[in-house]
């Protein structure tokens, strides 16, 4: 058996226009590491099969990426630990994104833009949270 799901916001409007209706596609949430996780395991819920919702943040992210230009980005792990904790001690469930770092080869890393997309901000090309090493570009 595959199992398919869908990530969305967790919002109410974000799960509207993402959810695929029926029991075939579970409608999982994604939201800040930081945020109570249950409101949004509630609300996922709602747009899910009855008895077929298990609470699970599909982007539990563990550090953040960091844009061209700006402070390498670092997340504190005791804190991230104790988010995660949040949800697993109610027999929740999370997918650690990232549970290590990466690269991208290829230079795919993408951007971000703001909401009118003028505001264009390159990823570096690298995953690299919660690096504690320096980087050598010798």
């Amino acid at each position: 058996m595959v199992n398919r799901y869908t990530t969305d916001g967790g919002s109410r409007e974000n799960l509207n226009k993402g959810t695929i209706p029926g029991d075939a596609v579970f409608s999982a949430v994604d939201f800040s590491t930081g945020d109570d996780p249950w409101p949004n395991f509630k609300l996922q819920k709602e747009f899910n099969a009855p008895g077929k919702s298990p609470p699970l943040s599909t982007e539990f992210y563990t550090g953040w990426l960091t844009h061209w230009g700006e402070h390498i980005a670092n997340t504190d792990a005791t804190v991230t630990a104790s988010y995660l904790e949040r949800i697993l001690s109610k027999n929740g469930s999370a997918v650690l994104y990232m549970a290590h770092g990466g690269t991208n080869f290829g230079f795919y890393s993408g951007a971000n833009t703001g909401a009118d997309e003028t505001d264009y901000k390159p990823d570096l090309t690298s995953y690299d949270y919660v690096r504690k090493f320096p980087i050598f570009l010798g």
